[in-house]
């Protein structure tokens, strides 16, 4: 998800984390409703939708599937009944169904857990935008896949995986996931870590159900993804093995206190919790967002340090592939070195991922200018004289003449 993450929308972002019920088996009703239902190697997708879109879905949740399991490990041979994915096509029918459910609606997808196996099921609709429709499947598909192995795991390992994958982008042409550092609680986190209070302690945090998490919603979310980010990207490798410790010992029929007493006395024992929460502030102080790293680059680059310039761009550029900006700065870089190629390739790179159209082609006209390639640079110019007369005019008619032309 892109942009700032402002604390107006904990309670918005809370719906989304909170989004799986445990319910007894004698709440499950029959459906009514005609379905299309598609199966593949581990999933069945049921859906008002067409049989295409229900293979899509299957596919999509096949990339998911095999991303999760990059990390956990479990055995596929293990898993009990095949995950259900129920997609209404309409806002109208997954309310109606819900309230048969649970009696009560909701914004966001949920997972609906149930003692069976085969009647566990996530629950979610066709949105038009597709990442957020991506992002939904991801955080409630993590949550039902590790709860098809682990029946009662640590919420904040459930939770912080939930949102740990939440950016990963799925590619309809490989059929696969790309996974991409989610950073979306980053900054909230750092803010709330800051203020008076501080972070829960851990002695008390790796011991929150749902009931307790939800008095303190506004930090304990964050802080889960804080903390399963610290496990997986700490340098130290002290650290990381208690995300493989902690996956490896749960049980997958025992109840959550049995798991928590499991991962005590077998696992956070063997670490000082005031030592571990020091270096989980050293840790999230030393991360950096892409819009922090954006702000780094762009200071760098005015006060002439491009060295610094580029580690700051290229380094948010790899959090965000998509995003034009990183490029475009790192093409001014190559332009202001000389390397005139490679500025070329990041201008056009940033025009590919939606840079603004006058300004980049105003750049590769320069670009082209300084490496005297003038037909070239004549073609970048005029263009940008067109696409921003008011803007870009004089300068390249003044460019222009320098090239022994009479300009436009």
């Amino acid at each position: 998800m892109k942009g700032e993450v402002t604390m107006k929308r904990y309670a918005v972002l809370f719906m989304l984390v909170t989004g799986a019920m445990t319910l007894i088996d004698a709440q499950e009703t029959a459906p009514t409703e005609a379905l299309t239902e598609y199966s593949s190697e581990h999933y069945l997708v049921r859906t008002d939708t067409p049989e295409e879109r229900a293979q899509s879905l299957a596919s999509r949740m096949e990339a998911a599937f095999h991303l999760f399991n990059r990390y956990y490990r479990f055995d596929p041979e293990a898993l009990p009944a095949p995950l259900t994915v129920r997609i209404f096509s309409s806002k109208a029918d997954y309310d109606a169904y819900l309230r048969k459910k649970t009696g009560t609606t909701r914004e966001s997808f949920i997972y609906l857990h149930y003692q069976n196996p085969a009647k566990r099921e996530l629950v979610g609709y066709l949105l038009d935008d597709e990442t957020e429709l991506n992002r939904q499947l991801l955080h409630q598909g993590s949550i039902q896949f590790l709860r098809a192995f682990v029946n009662n795991p640590p919420l904040w390992l459930q939770e912080g995986m939930a949102v740990f994958f939440e950016a990963c982008e799925y590619d309809p042409e490989t059929s696969s996931m790309i996974y991409r550092e989610n950073l979306t609680w980053l900054d909230p986190l750092r803010t709330l870590a800051s203020q008076t209070g501080g972070l829960i302690p851990l002695s008390e945090f790796l011991h929150m159900d749902l009931e307790a998490a939800s008095r303190n919603l506004e930090l304990y979310y964050p802080q889960a993804w804080g903390f399963v980010s610290f496990l997986v990207y700490e340098w130290d490798k002290e650290y990381n093995r208690i995300l493989w410790d902690t996956i490896r010992l749960l049980s997958p029929s025992a109840t959550y206190e049995e798991n928590l007493e499991t991962l005590d006395a077998r696992v956070f024992s063997w670490y000082d919790i005031d030592q571990m929460k020091d270096r989980l502030l050293s840790y999230l102080e030393g991360k950096k967002s892409f819009r922090v790293l954006l702000e780094e680059g762009i200071e760098a680059y005015r006060s002439g340090d491009l060295q610094k310039a580029e580690e700051a761009f290229t380094r948010a550029s790899k959090l965000d592939p998509d995003h034009y900006a990183p490029y475009y700065y790192l093409g001014l870089i190559a332009y202001t070195r000389g390397t005139h190629s490679l500025a070329e390739y990041y201008y056009t790179t940033a025009l590919e991922r939606g840079a603004e159209e006058a300004a980049t082609t105003y750049a590769l006209g320069l670009n082209a200018f300084a490496a005297d390639r003038m037909e070239e640079a004549r073609t970048y110019l005029v263009k940008a004289q067109t696409l921003a007369p008011d803007k870009y005019g004089e300068k390249v008619q003044a460019l222009l003449e320098r090239m022994g032309s009479e300009g436009m």
